[in-house]
Formats: C-alpha cells, structure tokens, sequence
C-alpha cells in the first residue's frame, strides 16, 4: 500500500493512514505485506519533520528508498 503525499496538508495525510486501519478492521484476513508513505513535493515544515512507525516514508527523490519498498514487496509475494 503507497500513500502518495503531495500538495495536501498533514491532516489529509492522518485520514488516509486512520482509513488503513478501517481497511484491515473491515474483514481484511491478510495484513498488508508493505505500507509506505511517499512525501513529495512541495517541501514544508510538517512534511519535513514527519515520521511514523505505521509506514516506511520514502523522501522524494530518493528513489533508492523506493526499490527498498518493493523488495518488501516481493519478499512478502515469496512468503
């Protein structure tokens, strides 16, 4: 699951991580093999200092970060 954050505030951001937790209380069997936030452009304070134990947060453009996240992936396909 990626959680692309762009041009929308933190509290935009809150509700998409609060609609995750729905998605898993929904009747959800299997957990999400991989969860990452991808904070993009344009740079403030609230997006520089964020940080969460609830997802990987890949800083565009550190593609590197990225590859991480699907190789999460992958490992959990293998599984």
């Amino acid at each position: 699951m990626i959680i692309y954050w762009g041009s929308a505030d933190e509290f935009w951001l809150r509700s998409k991580m609060r609609d995750l937790v729905r998605i898993r209380a929904l009747g959800r069997t299997r957990p999400f093999i991989a969860t990452a936030i991808v904070v993009g452009e344009p740079s403030v304070s609230d997006k520089e200092d964020f940080v969460t134990r609830e997802a990987t947060v890949i800083r565009e453009p550190y593609g590197s970060a990225l590859e991480a996240f699907a190789d999460q992936v992958l490992a959990g396909n293998r599984a």
